[in-house]
């Protein structure tokens, strides 16, 4: 069923109507709304042009039975809140040779605003 014709979507987010069934068994018109922004190496972002489309299944980091999720799904049942997703690569400062970094992610909001660290290492092999 195409959902998507209801929708008039007049802003910058990419939108999508899915029927789905929630944890009890019933029908259930799912609406998703994304907006893409990149950030610049000085901390300047700007809404991605154009905007990724609506991932309906997860994107694996490799093409092997095992691999990683590198992107993840947009269809969900049921979102109490908004995700923060961060992808991307991080550099140590120039003249370094440090096997990790400390990089942060700040987004403010109304209502308030979310702060989360993150520790990125360098290249790990597995064997």
């Amino acid at each position: 069923m195409n959902l998507t014709r209801i929708l008039d979507n007049l802003t910058a987010l990419t939108v999508g109507v899915f029927p789905m069934r929630d944890r009890h068994g019933y029908e259930v018109a799912v609406a998703i709304a994304k907006l893409s922004w990149q950030v610049s190496p000085l901390g300047d972002a700007a809404l991605t042009i154009p905007q990724p489309p609506l991932r309906l299944a997860s994107v694996p980091t490799r093409v092997i039975p095992w691999s990683s999720v590198q992107l993840p799904s947009d269809l969900v049942v049921e979102k109490p809140g908004t995700d923060v997703l961060v992808v991307g690569s991080a550099h140590p400062p120039a003249g370094t040779d440090a096997d990790h970094h400390d990089v942060s992610v700040w987004v403010e909001s109304t209502r308030g605003a979310l702060r989360k660290a993150l520790r990125v290492y360098g290249p790990r092999h597995y064997t």
